[in-house]
This record gives structure tokens, sequence and C-alpha cells, in this order.
């Protein structure tokens, strides 16, 4: 279908703007172009459609002429005469039966839906409509911008939703019907029905052998029970055995204009509402009206008010929709700004009627810490930004209110002090609280809303007063007297002030008595204030005295007005415990310190040690009696290693005033300590100390490991103390043939040594060899295989010969060996010699018994060393020196030196040929 809706909307925007606007006048060819296009494609020309539309009484010319609301109503008419031409010419083509057959109702099935009036099929997807691009699912217009009036958002934060189908809602009763709705009628019972009737152009259904029944106006509510008065008269069934309900709800085109992301012709399932219809053109933008919505039908307009739906939404079956009604969307004209202590601060939009009470409703209410006395509004009047204040709560008491203009901005302050008219109570009451103050309040009244405690000093309480200032004062009260009915001290209570009750014991000095040593339950008492306490009540206090304890007790008392000084009192505690009227019962004054002594701190605690081959050595308490058998046992006993016939006794000679001496006794008893022996019987003396010697020369299996080329490898325990690498090789049966003894290696785990270099070869050449250590427990030798290849690695022009898959990290790379031959020799011959950041001085040979050889220098000449089997040539980088290294010092071109004197390079020569020979 050519886009008439478009050329609609030129038109109506030629009537806003005038009919002369050059933009609005090549909007309008263009849109007259693509419509003579449209009909071409359709085989319609522009005369045949002039000749339909003058049929139906209207004239394309006169569209100009006509109002806005007039020009989009023809629209609907304008594309039925397309219909009705297409209908037409498809009827003479097929010669077929195809007449529209207004008078006869659409029983409509489950295996296909048909419209019989256009022969077309119903896209169900859209609820039976003709597809319409802007009603494909999730194509309605998302609008990310912020919501600048509040009640926008229910049209962008999916509060609302369009109904494509009618499934998707039940509608309500008020749902009014209309041409093309389909009531589905199902009968169960005695008599069995399910069947759907579709209003017909007329506006009624005709069910099989009934008459005709009119729908179109009627409510679904209301045709409900008229539906079931009409089958009643020829179906059998009880009340609640019929059922009528909304199979499908018809189409409708509906213009919606003005404020509006999305603007046009929108074609829609008639169930939606008006609020429903908003979501297809995106709801109002920032600048639209929520609260003078129009919806205009056949020159009657109606306001929507997004506000009263958000309070009762049930509003919204008021606002069902007709085919080519109109909505409106205005720009909004009233809209205030509220701030502050509101429930919900935003812009809203106000109608003429209302006012600040009306704002503060919509925006929920002030909260709890609002100043109501005076609310400012700031306006913009004569070019200026002025501020008022109006009396809010002298409104509100005398039922008034205030006018808000555009553009006002209302701001509601909030209350940041603190508590103004309590009072409070604290400390030593049943409950902590605050209590509402009022100008005539006293002491006397608030004392009564208080409960004390027994605790509680009421002689000497306090009123805290807070000063404006923030200063504090403090005013001390008798509120026993002021309950007694004495109110020469009953104040004048101030907002704020605080009335503080202390316990009793703080005004006290709270006082002590200290018992210790040798009494059943030693602790820290209160000091009976009466003064009646003595030595013997504190002591049974205690629990008595304990056996140990020693007939005199000391008692420490502080004198009076010094720090720090006491007196000493010695008492006879026995007596004063058992003597009836003894002058040793003291009386006891506060912080005193009574220390029962012991007789055991007059002994000094005694011990014997024992040492050496026992199962747990150590220091034991002595007691007397005790013997060599028994310090022994308390030991647990010899272990193996034990000499029992060499057991030395260390004992200290003490004399009165004479130097120690200390002696030794040697003694040999059986290590079977259950055997009578009456050397065992040794009585032990006080800080004797008792050694138990080892057997001579006593050591368990001492294990080494054998492991690699060997005939026999594996653990073996060495026979003798000088055993040697030599001699255990000889007796795991010798090397294999496959054995590389040059490559063997020594690891010694005894005190973490790590890994010895090792010269196999030469141990087992020479027995007296250096490299024929001597073995230790836990040492670990392994012989390689015979290994016939040399590495060489480091800076070396080895890339430069060989491909990357022969060349291992760091630069290496694999050779043969050759007999004899130095470092130097392999990096000529197999890695095309030195890289230019090579260092001569870092050149090296690791073999394979992990020893390193270095280059050496002899006078002025390097001396490389030998490659064995195994090795790994390794060539070092030169140092990167900075600029400040290299300005320090050069190094020394040695070779120029040696060119300059060719005597001295012979004899040189001479003396390094001289020295390889002897190598």
């Amino acid at each position: 279908m050519f886009n008439f809706k478009i050329y609609l909307q030129i038109l109506f925007l030629a009537l806003l703007y005038g009919n002369s606007a050059q933009v609005i006048a090549q909007q309008k060819q263009i849109v007259e172009q693509q419509a003579r296009n449209e009909l071409d494609k359709r085989g319609i020309s522009e005369d045949e459609l002039k000749a339909k539309l003058a049929e139906k009484g209207i004239n394309l010319d006169d569209l100009k002429s006509m109002s806005p609301e007039q020009a989009l109503q023809m629209q609907s008419t304008i594309e039925a005469a397309i219909k009705e031409i297409e209908a037409e010419k498809a009827s003479s083509n097929t010669k077929g039966n195809a007449a529209a057959n207004s008078n006869k109702s659409i029983k409509v099935t489950n295996s296909k839906i048909e419209n019989a009036k256009e022969n077309k099929p119903i896209d169900a997807k859209l609820g039976g409509v003709e597809k319409d691009p802007v009603l494909e699912e999730g194509k309605e217009p998302v609008v990310t911008e912020p919501t600048a009036i509040w009640g926008q958002n229910i049209f962008r934060n999916k509060s609302l939703a369009l109904f494509r189908q009618t499934n998707d809602i039940k509608p309500p009763d008020s749902y009014i019907l209309g041409i093309g709705d389909q009531v589905t009628v199902a009968i169960w019972g005695m008599s069995q029905l399910n069947e759907t009737y579709e209003i017909n152009a007329d506006g009624y259904i005709a069910p099989d052998r009934m008459p005709r029944i009119f729908l179109k106006g009627v409510t679904i509510g209301k045709a409900k029970p008229m539906l079931k008065n009409y089958f009643k008269r020829f179906y059998r069934f009880g009340d609640n055995d019929f059922q009528v309900s909304l199979n499908y709800s018809r189409n409708i085109n509906v213009n919606i204009f003005g404020e509006v992301y999305q603007y046009g012709g929108f074609t829609i399932p008639a169930i939606n509402t008006a609020f429903n219809a908003l979501i297809a053109a995106g709801g109002p933008t920032n600048i639209g009206s929520v609260r003078k919505v129009k919806l205009i039908r056949n020159g009657v307009e109606r306001r929507i008010d997004v506000y009263k739906f958000m309070a009762n939404p049930t509003i919204d079956q008021d606002f069902y929709l007709e085919n080519n009604d109109v909505i409106q969307v205005p720009v909004a004209e009233l809209t205030v700004t509220i701030a502050g202590a509101i429930n919900r601060p935003f812009q809203y939009e106000l109608i003429e009627t209302e006012g600040l009470k009306k704002l503060i409703e919509y925006a929920g209410g002030l909260t709890p810490d609002a100043i109501q006395k005076t609310v400012q509004v700031e306006r913009f009047q004569n070019d200026k930004r002025i501020s008022l204040d109006v009396p809010y709560s002298d409104l509100i008491s005398k039922g008034g209110d205030f006018k808000l203009e555009k553009g006002d901005i209302v701001t509601i302050y909030r209350v940041k002090t603190s508590s103004e008219n309590f009072v409070f109570v604290k400390g030593e009451v049943r409950a902590e609280a605050n209590f509402q103050y009022n100008e005539t309040m006293r002491i006397s009244d608030l004392v009564k809303k208080v409960q004390f405690t027994e605790n509680s000093n009421l002689k000497n309480a306090f009123i805290i007063r807070t000063n404006p200032d923030n200063t504090v004062g403090l005013l001390r009260v008798n509120v026993e007297k002021i309950l007694q009915g004495d109110l020469s001290e009953n104040l004048l209570l101030q907002p704020k002030d605080e009335l503080k009750i202390y316990r009793l014991e703080y005004f006290t000095n709270k006082s002590y008595i200290n018992v210790i040593g040798a009494v059943k339950n030693p602790n820290k008492f209160d000091y009976d204030a009466d003064k009646n306490m003595r030595i013997k009540d504190i002591v049974t206090y205690c629990g008595g005295l304990r056996p140990e304890a020693w007939m005199y007790a000391y008692l420490f008392r502080k004198k009076p007005g010094i720090n720090n000084e006491v007196n000493v009192v010695r008492v006879n505690i026995v007596d004063a415990m058992t003597k009836v009227g003894s002058d040793q019962n003291l009386a006891l004054e506060a912080f005193d310190s009574l220390v029962v002594v012991s007789e055991g701190d007059f002994t000094e605690a005694m011990q014997i040690e024992i040492l050496g081959a026992v199962q747990k050595p150590g220091k034991f308490q002595y007691s007397k009696g005790l013997t060599v058998k028994d310090a022994i046992s308390l030991s647990g006993g010899f272990n193996y290693s034990a000499s029992s016939n060499r057991i030395e006794i260390f004992r200290i000679i003490i004399k009165d005033n004479q130097p120690t001496q200390t002696i030794v006794k040697a003694i040999n008893i059986s290590k079977a300590l259950n055997e009578f022996d009456a050397t065992s019987n040794y009585q032990i003396e006080p800080f004797d100390i008792i050694v138990v010697r080892n057997q001579p020369e006593f050591e368990f299996q001492k294990i080494v490991n054998l492991s690699g080329e060997i005939k026999y490898p594996g653990p073996y325990a060495l026979i003798s103390s000088n055993e040697t690498i030599a001699d255990l090789i000889e007796r795991a049966g010798g090397l294999s043939a496959e054995a590389f003894a040059a490559g063997a290696t020594l690891n010694r785990n005894q005190d973490n040594i790590g890994f010895v270099v090792l010269d196999l070869p030469q141990a087992l050449q020479r027995k007296n060899s250096r490299y024929n250590f001597i073995l230790k427990e836990g040492d670990d030798i392994f012989i390689p295989k015979q290994k016939d290849l040399v590495s060489i690695s480091g800076a070396t022009n080895a890339a430069d010969l060989y491909p990357n898959k022969l060349i291992a990290s760091n630069n290496t790379i694999n050779v043969a060996y050759y007999e004899r031959k130095n470092a130097i020799f392999y990096i000529d011959k197999y890695a095309a010699g030195l890289s230019k950041n090579a260092d001569r001085n870092k050149i090296t040979v690791e073999h394979p018994n992990g020893k390193i050889s270095r280059t050496k220098h002899y006078l002025f000449f390097k001396i490389y060393p030998k490659v064995t089997k195994g090795s790994v040539v390794n060539v070092g980088y030169k140092e990167v020196k900075t600029a400040k290294q290299k300005k320090e010092g050069k190094e020394v071109d040695w070779e120029k030196i040696v060119s300059s004197s060719l005597a001295q390079i012979t004899a040189v020569l001479s003396l390094y040929l001289l020295i390889d020979r002897i190598d």
C-alpha cells in the first residue's frame, strides 16, 4: 500500500505552517511522486482512484482546506478505496465468485482463519492484522533518554505494553465490541458447542439456525448475559455451563501526533487502550505533556491524564480506542520542579487548577524531617530570578493553596539541628530515656517519670546543661529532697538538659584487703567498711591455713599520708588462729596485705640430672632414698648403645663456709633393671649428675647408594670406617662395559654438602688418589653411559651454519668428539667461530663430572681448556659498558703491545710450547 500516512502528515504540517512553505512543498512533491509510483505497481491509475473516491464523496484536492482532524479521518477511506479497486480487478481476472457478502457472519475454525471480505490471509503473529512494519514485535521505538517530567517513565520502563494478540491480555468487561471482533461461545453440559463468530460490517453475528444478534457498540460485559439469553432458547445448559470470550480483537487504525518519538498512523488490535497505543509511538518526548493528552473521536475531544491513571490504573478501561481515533500529545505547559525534603523530588506537570499542595501530593509528600513552616519558591519574573517564601503551614491550617507558575523551583528544607524539645535522663536508672520538654517543666516534673534503682545516688545528682555556644554547665541537685517535697532545688529545666544519676559507689573510696601465700584460697577481698575484720576472720574467709604454713606471717600496712611506704608487722599466725583473745589477732585496715609464709619457701628445690645413653635424658626432682637404678628408670632406661659397665656419677661436696668440691664415682650395673644388684642401689644425693657412656665405637649400618653403569647397582652398607669409592665399586662388581667413568658424579647428603667434583678414572687407577674419597653415610654415586658428543653454546656463529631445528636454546649445537682438542678448536670447526659480542675470556668447558675449566692467561696469550667426551663448551657474552664506564678507562690492547716487540714474542712462544708438552 502506498504511504498515504506520510502524505497526510505533510498535509497536516502544511496546514500548520502555511501552504507557501518551500520545504513543505518540496516534501509534498516527493510524496506525491512516490504515491503515483505505488499506484503504478498495483496497476491502479490516478483517475481510477479519483473516481472511486468521488463515489464516496471525497475530492483529494479538498484535503488542503480541511482541518487536521478531518484530513486524518480521510486516511482510512482512501485506503479502503484502493482495496476495493484491487478486489474488483482480482474478481474480474479470475471470473470467480469473490464478491464480498457483508450480510453473512464469518465462522472461524481452528484449521484456517480467513477474511471473507478481502479474501486475504490473516497474520496471526500480529493478532490477525495485515503486517505493519511499525508493529513488528520488539520494533517499538527504544527511548534511552532520561525522562524530564514525572509520568513519562511509564512509557519507557516497560510498565505498559502494546498488546499484539488477544491472548496477550484478557479484555475487561468495559471493552466495546466492534466490526471484525471474533467472539467465541462455548457450551458444555447437556448441549455441546464451541464456535467463534465475527461481527460483520452490519454489526451483528448470525449463529446457525438462530436470529441475528447485534453486538457492535456493546461492551463485552453486557454481551455475555445477552448471548447467554439468546443461546438458552436453542440449547440446554446450566448457568455455569456457558462461557463467552473474545477470541480475536479487531484491528483499528490509530493516528498519534504531537510530542511523541514516532508519530503517524498505527494499525493495532482494538484491545489496546490509549495508554497502550502511546507505547507504539515511544510515548511522550521530554517536552510532551502527560496531563493534557487529547483523544479525538469524530471531532469530540477527551483529555487523558497520566497522573490519574498512575493513581488509579483502572481508568484506562475508559479509554478504549475505535477506528480512526486521533491521539495528540501537546507540549507540557505548567511544569514545576520540587526538591529537598520530599519523597520523590522531580519535575512535575500541573494543570491550571492545581497548586503547591497538589504538587507535594504528586511528589509523594514531605519527608519526616521537612521544615513545613516556610517553603521557598524560585521564580523567573521580569527577566530576573526571584525567591518567594511561602508560609506553607499557615496555608494548610487555613485550607489555602499557593498558585505556581511554569519554571518554578520549589525547595523544601530539612531540619538539620538535633532534638530540641527533649530532656534526657541517664545513669543509674531503670531505663535511660528522652522525655518531651515544655516551658514550665521542672526537675520535680521530670523525676516523676523516672524509676530509680536501689543503687541510685539521689543526693548527688547533676543537671548537665548545654549552652547555645556549645559550652556545658553543671548544676548539682539533691533529688532526694525534691522527692520529699523540698522544692528549694527544684530548678526550671531548659531544652536538652540532661539529668545524670550516679551509682552510690561512684562517690565511695573502694578499699580491699589482699591475702597471699600458704592459705587454701588466696584472693583480694573488699574491705569491711565497719572495720570489724581481723586476721583470723580473713584467713578463715580464705579457707584456713595450708599444712605447710609457717608459724609466722607478715602484715604489710600502708603508712597514712605517705605514698609507697609501708609498715611490716610480724604476726604469729598460729596463735592468732588458735588462741582466743590473742594479741596477734590484729584488726585489719584498708589496703592491708597479709602474706602467709610456707615452710617450703625456706627449702631450695633440689634436682638430679641424667645424661648420655638413656632414653629420656634430663633433670628430675630429687627425693631422699633415690638410687642409681631409680634414676635410670626415670629416664626411660638404657638405649641400645649404652655401656652399663661405664656409669659415672659426678657429685658436688658442699660444706658450710668452704669452697665446693666435685668428685666422681664410676659404677657397673646390670642392664636388666629388674634384677637385684647391690651396685644399682647406690644412693643418689642432691645435684648429682649421672652419665651413662656409649659402648666404644658403637654405630648402626651406614648406607650409600650406587647407580648407573655398575654391575650390581643399589644400596650398600659400609663395612669399614675408611672404605673408599674404589673399594665400594670393586665390591659392586666393577663398572659395566658402557660405563663413562669420566662423567661419574658424587652427591654427599651429609651436612647438606651436595655435589662433589669427582675424577673416577683417577680414583680407580690410583688408590691413593685425592679423588678416591672416603665414603660417608648417605653418599650417592652415579656412573652414566658412554658419551660421544660435545655441546657448544653461547656467543658463536652457529646460527649462520645450521637450520633452526639443529639449534637448541642458548644457540646450542651438539657435535662429534675429537681427542685432545681444546675449546677453540670446536668453536672454529663447528660453530663458525666467535660472534661479535663473544668474550674470549669467558670460554669455559663443563665436564660431565661437573668440573668447569676456564680459559687461562699466560703473559699475553690465552690457553683454552681441553674438551672431554660429553663436555659442554660455553662462550660467554661481552659486558655492555655504559658511557661512564667507557670514559673511565679503556681495555688494554695486548696484541698491539706484543707486536711492538718481536723478540719478546719469540721468547713467549717458546715457553708456551714447552708448557704444552709438559701438560
